[in-house]
């Protein structure tokens, strides 16, 4: 027979009393034997703290997995058992929160193994499953992404294990690197392979794995098998990396149209000359961005983020110069 919760709580209170103080309730036990008793006594151990658990007030928190580090307007987080809240900078994040962000809303959530994941305008990612042992270095990630634009920095996890990202049409493994997941909504995706050392799409049964940076793959409905590894431009990765790093005042200029905000200036037309060098300069960038890659696998965890950024600082440098039609490197 069920019972309420307060019923519950004075039931095995009366039985404790009974039981402690040698009262009427406890003499017919006495006379049982010594296994009766135990029996009484693991009913009771169960049974207080179920009770108690019962209890508004004592519903045990989810567990935290890291904290946002970055955000901008229109950005909320909700689980399964809390309402929605517009989420601030400091916020935790917990396991099973989804996050989603609106036509301004962006944000960048720092996990406990010292990954990150960036998250563009108009998308929807969810905590499916984090387990991390700070002592081993170990565990694991798993988030599901139903639409929208991400980027994700690999930490500890992704050294020893492969985070999965789901979309609505594949599964995308990463290990040890970065890469950029971009969920349609319609669901078809296309996963880029950034750095570090292999990136697996799945879909319809089948697998395609990319080694080399700077390649993607998609998955254009469910079912469909992942497409070849094609080489993606470097145009397209600036247009992506552009939407996770809009700032706050972008979103108030389009907002309030007394706000005149610049055109950019129409991109010269390339002579076949000027297309020549660049087609050069490209070359030299990836050449010194593997070697500086190289190097960054070899040294010490607590090098990589400046290694990182050396790398990002040398292609935006080299990225200036194509600008400047007539230069060279």
């Amino acid at each position: 027979m069920a019972l309420a919760g307060g019923a519950h709580v004075n039931l095995v209170a009366t039985i404790a009393a009974g039981y402690s103080r040698g009262g009427a309730l406890a003499r017919p036990l006495r006379d049982q034997s010594r296994q009766m008793q135990r029996v009484v006594i693991a009913l009771l151990s169960i049974s207080l703290p179920l009770a108690f658990a019962a209890l508004p007030g004592h519903a045990e928190a989810p567990p935290k997995v890291g904290v946002v580090t970055a955000v901008n307007p229109e950005t909320t987080g909700s689980t399964a058992a809390s309402a929605v809240r517009v989420i601030d900078l400091g916020n935790d994040v917990v396991f099973d929160e989804k996050i989603a962000t609106g036509e301004a809303g962006q944000a960048q959530v720092f996990f406990l193994d010292q990954s990150s994941l960036s998250i563009g305008p108009r998308s929807e990612i969810t905590i499916d499953r984090f387990v991390y042992d700070p002592d081993r270095h170990a565990g694991a990630l798993a988030i599901k992404i139903g639409e929208g634009l991400a980027r994700y920095v690999g930490g500890r996890i992704s050294k020893e294990s492969d985070v999965t990202f789901t979309t609505p049409t594949a599964t995308v493994g990463i290990r040890g690197g970065i890469a950029l997941i971009e969920v349609a909504p319609g669901g078809a995706t296309r996963a880029t392979f950034l750095f570090g050392e292999h990136m697996t799409v799945t879909s319809g049964g089948k697998s395609r794995t990319v080694l080399r940076p700077g390649y993607s793959v998609s998955v254009d409905a469910p079912g469909a098998a992942p497409s070849p590894p094609v080489k993606t431009t470097l145009a397209e990765i600036e247009k992506v990396n552009r939407a996770l790093e809009k700032l706050p005042a972008m979103a108030a200029a389009k907002k309030d149209s007394t706000i005149a905000t610049p055109k950019p200036s129409p991109a010269p037309r390339a002579t076949p000359a000027v297309a020549a060098e660049e087609t050069a300069i490209e070359k030299t960038l990836d050449a010194k961005a593997a070697r500086l890659e190289h190097d960054l696998i070899a040294t010490p965890d607590d090098d990589e983020r400046d290694r990182i950024d050396r790398i990002a600082k040398l292609k935006q440098h080299l990225r200036r110069r194509l600008r400047r039609t007539g230069q060279s490197i």
